[in-house]
């Protein structure tokens, strides 16, 4: 038994003199074997290396601000100073002008006309009979209607005027050297159709000017009435001025 162990541990001594023997062959042209560990590997661990003091460093020198010279100074003409545009303030849209319209025309001349027989409604008796069929129910040949007229113009013109207008028979008499017109028939109704004193007669804002109506100049407003009358003016409120 303390043979084998011999043994052995000659084996083990050749192993490692032929080790040693082939590191030191091979020591400068081969890699440097590690270095073999130290006893007290924990100890490595656990010790602290000291904490070397870094070199105290000089302070930075700071840089002392560039002086920028004045436009004075340079000799160069002072640049605007850029200032901030205006605001627009809100601008309230232009009052609407009026359109210019051509000349405005004068408010047109307007009167009130009316054609009446309505007297004859009270003496059908002395009608002559083929008369009795033109007398219209309520006596209005035109009832009142409100005409335009132009300047100048008289009673007698606007009657001749609406009667062409309004497709309604007249018949007259002139006499031009008098600048007279007298009404005969209006409607085919004529004087002394209806007796003796009857005819035709006119009458303006409710009186009777007297004399004939193609003398009577027109006046805004005015209201004629052509009125047949059997009593010579009398059932009509005034003496007939007849024509």
């Amino acid at each position: 038994m303390d043979r084998k162990k011999l043994w052995l541990r000659l084996a083990v001594l050749a192993a490692a003199a032929a080790v040693l023997a082939a590191a030191f062959f091979l020591g400068d042209s081969g890699p440097t074997a590690p270095p073999a560990p130290s006893a007290t590997p924990t100890a490595a661990l656990t010790q602290r290396p000291e904490p070397s003091e870094a070199p105290a460093s000089s302070p930075a020198l700071t840089p002392s601000p560039a002086v920028t010279p004045t436009p004075e100074e340079s000799g160069e003409a002072p640049s605007p100073t850029p200032t901030a545009a205006p605001t627009p303030s809100p601008s309230l849209p232009p009052a609407a002008q009026p359109t210019p319209s051509a000349e405005e025309e004068p408010d047109a001349l307007t009167c009130t006309l009316s054609i009446s027989c309505a007297t004859v409604l009270d003496n059908l008796a002395d009608l002559e009979e083929d008369k009795i069929d033109l007398i219209p129910a309520d006596g209005w040949v035109l009832p009142p209607t409100e005409v335009e007229w132009e300047e100048g113009e008289s009673a007698f013109s606007l009657l001749q005027r609406v009667c062409r207008e309004e497709g309604i028979h007249l018949e007259f008499s002139s006499t031009p050297l008098y600048n007279s017109a007298y009404i005969e028939g209006i409607g085919n109704l004529y004087e002394f159709d209806c007796g003796p004193l009857s005819g035709w007669t006119y009458r303006v804002n409710g009186q009777f000017p007297g004399f004939g109506c193609s003398q009577y100049l027109l006046e805004s407003g005015d209201t004629v009435d052509f009125l047949y009358t059997c009593d010579l003016g009398d059932d009509v409120g005034g003496y007939a001025g007849v024509g």
